[in-house]
């Protein structure tokens, strides 16, 4: 469409044909003669004939396609390729587990064969050492390798995949870990406080209670713990004050077991003879004989840990 323009005359009339004119271009949007003219007159050559592009009759219906196709873009699920890593994967798989309407096919849990192929997909490997390299002892902490097979065939057992495994064992390790840490530093706070209670007399102490463990029939484990310094001072406490009532002449503990640590050698060995004799030529009850029995017991080991020669006993 063309617009002729002319200048007006000084009375408003319209000028004659000396005036200059002016040819407007028309608009995409402007109607004519014609009717409302076709918006795809503006794009290029290769993009206005499209066939896409026939369905829609302005620009507001190409602009709602393109918002309500981007929409739904957002909301697609991609097909991961053949060059996809395992994250994206299984990034995958749990989208569409999100995105499950009932459609997708699930393994038939009587049927072994398909169990066997969908604990494959989830990685459940074949044997279980997967599971105990997925296992992390941290540095200090010791775990029997029979305990961690244990775990490891368990987890295998029952289908969990090796790293979901791995995440949950690790954390209730380093859980443990930090609390065995806690614990040992309240030990070791502990003995600092005792040996500044104990003073001088600490590593003294310390003997005798170990030896005090050992004649009163303590457990193995609690014995070799005092003389590898791993108990705590409350318990080093108790044992000492056993050890005292043990060294008291005439106190109940001493009858039964025998002084600790106030005879001399040449007492103890007497006080051995007097009770083998008073066992050969005496009646005792069966009670009296074992009490008796845990008092030579004691006696001897205390002969021989102060160097008395077997031959003397």
């Amino acid at each position: 469409m063309s617009v002729h323009m002319e200048e007006a005359g000084d009375d408003g009339s319209a000028g004659g044909g000396s005036g200059d004119s002016v040819d407007v271009a028309p608009s995409p949007l402007d109607s004519g003669s014609a009717g409302i003219i076709d918006w795809r007159d503006g794009l290029a050559d290769d993009m206005k004939d499209s066939p896409s592009l026939q369905d829609f009759k302005d620009v507001n219906g190409l602009a709602k396609a393109f918002m309500d196709t981007k929409s739904a873009m957002g909301k697609m699920v991609r097909l991961p390729t053949d060059e996809a890593d395992a994250e994206t994967r299984t990034d995958f798989r749990m989208r569409m587990l999100e995105a499950d309407n009932g459609l997708m096919v699930r393994p038939d849990k009587t049927n072994e064969s398909q169990m066997a192929e969908y604990y494959k997909s989830i990685g459940i490997p074949e044997e279980s050492t997967p599971y105990m390299e997925s296992i992390q002892i941290p540095d200090g902490m010791e775990m029997p390798e029979s305990r961690v097979a244990a775990l490891a065939e368990i987890a295998h057992k029952n289908n969990i995949p090796p790293d979901q495994f791995g995440a949950a064992i690790n954390e209730i390790i380093a859980s443990d870990a930090h609390q065995i840490a806690a614990k040992e530093s309240e030990r070791a706070e502990g003995i600092n406080a005792l040996k500044a209670e104990w003073s001088g007399a600490y590593g003294e102490k310390i003997d005798r209670v170990a030896r005090t463990a050992e004649l009163t029939g303590a457990p193995k484990q609690l014995v070799e713990s005092i003389k590898a310094g791993s108990v705590g001072a409350d318990t080093l406490r108790w044992l000492d004050s056993i050890a005292t009532g043990l060294g008291s002449e005439g106190s109940e503990m001493s009858k039964q077991v025998g002084s600790i640590g106030s005879d001399t050698l040449e007492d103890t060995v007497q006080k051995r003879d007097e009770l083998m004799n008073k066992m050969l030529n005496e009646d005792m009850t069966h009670v009296e004989y074992v009490a008796a029995q845990k008092r030579m017991l004691a006696y001897n080991k205390i002969i021989v840990g102060d160097g008395v020669r077997a031959s003397s006993l």
